[in-house]
């Protein structure tokens, strides 16, 4: 006898018949099903929530600093010169110095894409912390003032 597992989103529905092939019916399996067909029938498993992170899965503890990078500093360019506003961001500095992670704080949108695309080219020096290097974080403020001037400040983090 063929036992086939029956999804129940095919349940009810009908099969189109097809000349010169016998039809299958298709049977849940039974509970009197031997162990080994219940090995090969395909299991799913459905979830009804994403996991949720715990204290254990949180990264490490981040060195907080105030400082201006140490390279590949390029000012942000306004997308329209008259375009004026002030952009909170929070940067992640990696353990090589690198910018790893930029979020915006405050700002309006179009400021605060330019400010970002900026600040990921940023270079930082490495973050110690006991002898370990260890990934930092930093604020960064910039004003764009209108007419390509613009005012970075570094204030500290909270």
């Amino acid at each position: 006898m063929l036992s086939t597992v029956v999804r129940p989103e095919s349940v009810g529905r009908s099969m189109p018949a097809v000349r010169g092939t016998p039809a299958v019916i298709l049977q849940p399996p039974s509970s009197t099903a031997s162990a080994r067909q219940r090995e090969r029938a395909p299991r799913k498993t459905i979830l009804s929530k994403p996991p949720v992170p715990t204290v254990e899965s949180t990264p490490a503890e981040r060195l907080r600093v105030e400082e201006s990078p140490k390279g590949g500093f390029s000012y942000p360019v306004a997308p329209t010169p008259t375009l004026t506003g002030r952009v909170s961001l929070r940067a992640v500095i990696g353990i090589d110095g690198q910018v790893r992670e930029v979020d915006v704080l405050s700002g309006n949108r179009e400021l605060a894409a330019a400010a970002s695309r900026a600040v990921r080219h940023w270079r930082y020096g490495r973050h110690e912390l006991e002898g370990r290097a260890v990934e930092a974080e930093t604020n960064i403020t910039i004003s764009f003032v209108g007419d390509d001037a613009v005012s970075v400040s570094f204030p500290a983090v909270h």
